[in-house]
């Protein structure tokens, strides 16, 4: 080891303990240092014992990062598959897959050595994990993803010969077959049940989440890719809506908001608009244009002044938060209201991606007018696969009387009726 001092642009003195090692992994010489502030032998000694401690750090760290043979707990390759997968990652998804990793934690600890994580060890312990903690279907799946891409990981660079999770099966019961059935049926509304809610969407105070349900359910974009949108976003005369971008504003403050990527990259698309869609966002342009003139003439500090289009009342951008807050608001409304107004109990949960699967549905399915092309419906929403397309699509009551026309037919073609 060896000493220097160094006095900064304002004159403090720091003294600077030093020594070189060796990197394994390049097998070149380095430097690491510790600063201290009194020049005492105790404070030097201190300084001492923390640069050794650093140093080993150091040489370990950068054995268990690069060398297969130095991973052998299960939390050191969690945290070497989360280094390499997060670099091309959106900040959005990685805070999302972090929830995903502390539930982990209560699963398989991270002082858990590799060689004994089995499968059977890993199924107890999810099984285990469902009965304390009462969690879904969907939450079990999604923390076994997470253990795949692990140990997958832990495959393909040598750490683990095989992965443990792979030959898990995950077996729903019927009650958590039925409640994710009708979690998700709940998000479609049939034409009967639009009219119901657009007419008590057009109640709500601030009359742009109205039209942004009308512009939602025409165009399919998501919630974030249509907070993100600008005038600029927009050409009327071609009818169309470039969509390049998406406001993340998850537990952030407004002043924190900012424009991110949208999902993938096939989610950048150009959209052509419906003139319902149009008009509706003219409409919002026109209350803009009178919010901005209000703010000027009437400041506030509760007054937001920003460039989207979709804004609350007081001029911050529509996020999936407050508009979920007016979705629920609607159905009470709906909930205590529906019988006597519209003549049928109101079951739906409309959320901001329930817009998706209606139109994916409608436009799928032919229930609003012709059958549209899954190439098509794949390019307006921005997806790469069939399959992922699919998973949105929902069965009508006007489908359902077809395939009854259709046996009713043949029935009586073979002289059943």
């Amino acid at each position: 080891m060896y000493y220097e001092v160094r006095i900064s642009k304002k004159g403090i003195r720091r003294f600077i303990v030093l020594d070189d090692y060796i990197d394994p992994l390049t097998g070149k010489k380095k430097r690491a240092s510790v600063a201290y502030y009194h020049d005492t032998v105790r404070a030097r000694k201190e300084a001492e014992r923390e640069l050794e401690d650093k140093i080993d750090e150091l040489i370990e760290s950068s054995g268990r990062k690069y060398n297969s043979k130095k991973i052998t707990t299960f939390g050191e390759l969690k945290n070497s598959w989360l280094d390499n997968w997060q670099a091309g990652v959106k900040r959005t998804t990685i805070e999302r897959e972090k929830l995903v990793l502390r539930r982990l934690n209560e699963v398989i600890s991270d002082d858990v050595l590799l060689i004994n994580i089995t499968p059977l060890l890993i199924k107890g312990a999810l099984l285990e994990y469902e009965r304390k903690y009462q969690t879904s279907y969907s939450t079990l799946q999604h923390i076994k993803s997470t253990f795949n891409k692990i140990f997958d990981f832990g495959v393909l660079y040598g750490v683990v010969l095989i992965s443990p999770t792979k030959v898990i099966r995950l077996q729903a019961t019927p009650a958590q077959r039925k409640a994710e059935r009708d979690r998700r049926e709940a998000k479609f509304l049939e034409p009967p049940e639009l009219v119901a809610f657009f007419a008590e969407m057009k109640q709500s105070r601030n009359k742009n989440y109205f039209d942004l349900c009308i512009f939602l359910l025409l165009t399919g974009l998501r919630i974030g890719e249509a907070g993100a949108l600008t005038l600029d976003d927009f050409d009327f005369e071609k009818r169309t809506v470039d969509i390049s971008k998406s406001l993340q504003s998850r537990d952030l403050k407004v002043d924190d908001f900012y424009l991110d990527t949208t999902k993938t990259p096939n989610s950048e698309r150009v959209v052509l608009m419906p003139q319902a869609a149009i008009d509706a966002v003219k409409r919002v342009i026109e209350r803009n244009a009178a919010f901005d003139k209000h703010m000027s003439l009437n400041p506030a500090k509760s007054f937001r002044h920003c460039q989207f289009i979709f804004r609350t009342e007081y001029g911050a951008p529509i996020t999936s938060h407050s508009f979920r807050a007016v979705l629920s608001r609607a159905e009470k409304r709906l909930k205590n209201e529906c019988p006597k107004r519209y003549g049928f109990e109101w079951k739906r949960h409309v959320v901001p991606h329930s817009f998706r699967h209606m139109q994916i549905t409608y436009l799928q399915s032919g229930d609003a007018g012709n059958v549209v092309g899954i190439k098509e419906i794949m390019g307006r929403v921005g997806h790469l696969n069939v399959e992922t397309t699919m998973v949105y699509t929902h069965r009508t009551k006007i489908e359902q009387e077809k395939s009854v026309d259709v046996l009713n037919q043949l029935a009586q073609k073979l002289g059943l009726g």
